[in-house]
């Protein structure tokens, strides 16, 4: 429980430097902003992957289950 709290928090300071390096970059290099788009995504869904194998060889079918529901709701608010 204490690691997805823990990833919870890192997730929104995630999201807050993820922002502050793409205005950096759409500042200075617009060519690059596709390229670090992926990447993000990229790190998000590896991200969900690694945690969910870690909860599932844990056996934390409780925590497992939270943590895709509040992942799904958190990618269907990001794509509305």
């Amino acid at each position: 429980m204490f690691i997805i709290q823990k990833m919870d928090r890192v997730r929104n300071d995630a999201m807050k430097h993820a922002k502050n390096l793409s205005e950096g970059v759409l500042r200075e290099n617009h060519d690059h902003v596709p390229a670090l788009t992926e990447l993000i995504k990229m790190f998000f869904f590896f991200r969900i992957f690694f945690v969910c194998l870690f909860l599932f060889s844990s056996q934390c079918m409780t925590e497992l289950s939270n943590y895709i529901c509040d992942t799904i709701t958190c990618l269907f608010y990001f794509i509305i």
